[in-house]
């Protein structure tokens, strides 16, 4: 929100004037801005709302960008600071509008059509019966599918005219598209997926302006638009709401980086492309890994070449049951987050200082073969990551921020097998060192000698650690 003053004579939308030297007018000292191109009327002073708690915080005004914390900006240096007002009294809502009432919305779906002329905005009242939100597992959505206007746009209300969202090609085609509570459901055609990502939304009577074209929706049932498309619309309102289960999960769209198959044995890296996370925006990903990560392999994500360097990102890394297996905020440099599963070590790339040691986030247990979905977006962020399981690939962002973000994905293995020398006597892939290794395998090792369990994985004496020993023997990786 911002804040505008205009000094005015009384009675009048006049400006005041300046003093005027030996004339006796009144003057508007404190001006707002610098010398007299602006006497009587500010340039903006605003609020945002930072940490999204709907509170305006911040100590005195600063400059945008001088101080972290401030939620109060000032767009000038100069302004001066000294003009004080009070701004009193309740502002009752604007009337309703003049609309088509719906009735309640139901889980078998409802329907509306209407035809539109040229530039028409025509509002809808419907009733929500119970909350659309992520806690009790319940969505609404809302699509002008099947409409033959060519481009359709919606804003919804509550009844005090208070704009909730808004939408304007998020469907097919230049069709609208909202989508609250818990998702996710299949697109229509290249339109998104019903995701939830318009927030959550609780029991109510609503008011839906629908207008043909790109209109402008704004508090105050405010709409306006100046589109020539003319044609019939339908409205198609879908929930659960009333009690009925959801079904099944979809995949989500990939509207980040396919990074391909990874192999943890080849020590394969795939680069990341830094893209936008606008608005709320989730970028989704996904990886196939060809072996598992473990004690001796390791994958390691790094967002600090890819991103913006102030940005505040988060990381959900998704199996194939839409489950969340890992979630990462900070750990990587200044509030970037960053994933180090599998070996420990302190591996380091590029200028980022902040090593990957197996062990970000705290408690992983690695990751078997297999293709993973990987969320990132912008703090903050709304999961189902309260449940035990059935998390949906459900991640809405509620940040108001656009910063680039993406990631560079490291995989590889950390050799845990003995060494060649097997006796220790500093002679190489000697006969001493096989019949060294052998006598060990049954059960009488030198004190000089390497264990049994040559390859590391805990089963001591078996074929694989054989295995192993002659391939280390033969100058090959573990």
């Amino acid at each position: 929100m911002f804040i505008q003053y205009r000094l005015v004579n009384v009675g009048t939308n006049t400006l005041r004037p300046n003093a005027i030297s030996g004339t006796g007018v009144q003057s508007n000292f404190p001006v707002f801005g610098i010398g007299t191109t602006l006497v009587g009327q500010s340039t903006p002073s605003y609020f945002r709302d930072m940490n999204v708690d709907q509170i305006a915080n911040g100590g005195t005004p600063v400059v945008v960008g001088t101080v972290a914390g401030h939620e109060h900006r000032r767009t000038s240096a100069t302004l001066n600071t000294n003009q004080r007002s009070r701004l009193r009294g309740e502002i009752p809502p604007p009337p309703i509008p003049s609309n088509t009432p719906l009735g309640s919305v139901l889980d078998t779906g409802l329907t509306a059509n209407a035809t539109f002329a040229a530039g028409e905005v025509k509002w809808f009242e419907f009733v929500l019966n119970a909350d659309a939100t992520d806690a009790v597992l319940q969505f609404l959505d809302i699509d002008t599918e099947g409409s033959t206007i060519a481009n359709v746009s919606c804003g919804l209300y509550r009844a005090d005219g208070g704009l909730v969202t808004a939408d304007l090609d998020d469907g097919s085609g230049n069709n609208a598209q909202i989508s609250f509570g818990v998702g996710r459901r299949a697109a229509v055609g290249n339109g998104l997926q019903y995701d939830g990502r318009n927030g959550q939304l609780v029991a109510g009577t609503y008011y839906l302006a629908v207008a043909s074209g790109n209109a402008t929706f704004a508090d105050a049932f405010f709409v306006t638009t100046t589109a020539t498309d003319a044609g019939d619309v339908q409205l198609n309102f879908a929930t659960n709401t009333n009690g009925t289960p959801l079904t099944a999960s979809v995949l989500p769209l990939i509207n980040g980086v396919d990074y391909g198959t990874l192999d943890p044995n080849a020590s394969s890296s795939a680069p990341g492309l830094g893209q936008t996370a606008a608005g709320g925006v989730v970028l989704w990903s996904t990886f196939t890994l060809a072996s598992g990560i473990d004690a001796s392999h390791f994958m390691d994500i790094d967002f600090f070449p890819t991103s913006t360097p102030s940005a505040d990102g988060v990381c959900y890394i998704f199996n194939t049951d839409g489950d969340i297996v890992y979630y990462s905020d900070d750990e990587g440099p200044a509030n970037l987050p960053q994933m180090s599963l599998g070996a420990d070590g302190t591996r380091v790339y590029g200028t980022n200082t902040v090593p990957f040691d197996g062990n970000t986030p705290i408690g992983e247990t690695g990751l078997a073969a297999g293709t993973y979905y990987m969320a990132v977006s912008l703090f903050d962020t709304q999961d189902l990551g309260a449940l035990a399981s059935g998390h949906r690939w459900h991640v809405r962002g509620i940040s108001g921020s656009s910063l680039t973000m993406g990631a560079d994905i490291y995989t590889g293995f950390v050799s845990l097998c003995g060494s060649a020398d097997f006796d220790g006597d500093g002679d190489t892939g000697t006969d001493l060192d096989i019949e060294a290794f052998f006598a060990c395998l049954g059960g009488d090792c030198c004190a000089t000698c390497g264990s049994a369990d040559f390859d590391g994985d805990g089963d001591t004496g078996t074929d694989l650690d054989i295995e192993a020993f002659f391939r280390v023997l033969g100058g090959g990786e573990c």
